[in-house]
């Protein structure tokens, strides 16, 4: 062998091999700090839709401090990439473009993406917020006029006179207390439409003593109504009207009482809170 051959040798044999652009390192570099990016952003988005300038936690500002830091892994990854694959080269030049235009566009995708999910949870913790707000208000006017329901409909009479007047004191309480019920029920039923798309037991079971309630609060309305007529009456005629018209709805009034009773008795021995005033 010549010593031209024998240096030719040596010489291709020491030359580093190709250094091999680190695409995968790039990619999972870029994807991980755009899924950390999701966080912050899912939170603003939270914040927008909660309306809550506050919703920006801890953890969001921790997850930028990280993505810096990817930042600095994905600067290096790149420049190894143009180091191998310099953008003289036409190829290379439209290789790296179509590779930052499918970036782009995933990058895009995934913090929209975490943007709209944090909007949309945000919005759906206000409108809950605002619910249960909403009940929190209306529950203590309906405890209120419930309780002045339940007061006049306890009330002990001893003579007719007594009684009409029980009634009639009793009429304006019933539709008071009525009004507040049909406010939370029709509210209930707004929150079921756009909020719950399954509507959990505690809910149901106050739904089904709110009607308990409204039906009871009919009958009662009957013995108003037939109140009214007794008054009319003479009084040698008011006994007999009472005990065949008004005794048989009052019967009524006290079965539907204590099936409601036993409605709230089985709900609180499941945890579920209702029918504080009825005790």
């Amino acid at each position: 062998m010549s010593p031209d051959a024998q240096f030719s040798k040596v010489s291709s044999e020491s030359l580093p091999s190709a250094q091999k652009p680190p695409y995968a390192s790039f990619i999972i570099g870029l994807v991980l700090a755009t899924l950390l990016l999701a966080v912050p952003m899912a939170a603003i988005g939270f914040g927008v839709g909660a309306n809550s300038p506050d919703a920006f936690p801890v953890a969001s500002a921790i997850t930028l401090v990280a993505v810096v830091g990817l930042a600095t892994w994905i600067k290096k990854s790149w420049e190894k990439i143009k180091q191998a694959e310099p953008d003289t080269d036409s190829k290379f030049k439209r290789k790296h473009r179509m590779l930052g235009q499918i970036m782009f566009a995933v990058v895009c995708f995934i913090l929209a993406g975490a943007g709209s999910a944090g909007f949309t949870m945000g919005e759906r913790s206000a409108q809950i917020r605002e619910f249960m707000s909403q009940v929190k208000s209306l529950a203590e006017k309906g405890k209120a006029d419930k309780l002045r329901f339940m007061e006049i409909a306890k009330r002990e009479t001893a003579t007719m006179p007594e009684y009409i007047q029980r009634c009639r004191d009793l009429e304006p309480a019933a539709n008071q207390y009525e009004s507040s019920l049909l406010q939370m029920k029709a509210l209930f039923r707004s929150y079921s439409e756009k909020l719950a798309k399954k509507k959990q037991e505690p809910m149901l079971t106050v739904e089904t003593i709110m009607q308990m309630d409204l039906d009871g609060i009919i009958v009662v309305k009957r013995e108003v109504a037939a109140a009214k007529q007794l008054a009319d009456l003479p009084p040698d005629q008011q006994m007999q009207f009472y005990r065949d018209n008004i005794q048989p709805i009052m019967r009524e009034e006290d079965r539907l009482a204590q099936i409601e009773a036993n409605a709230i008795a089985d709900a609180r021995s499941r945890g579920i809170r209702v029918g504080d005033t009825t005790q």
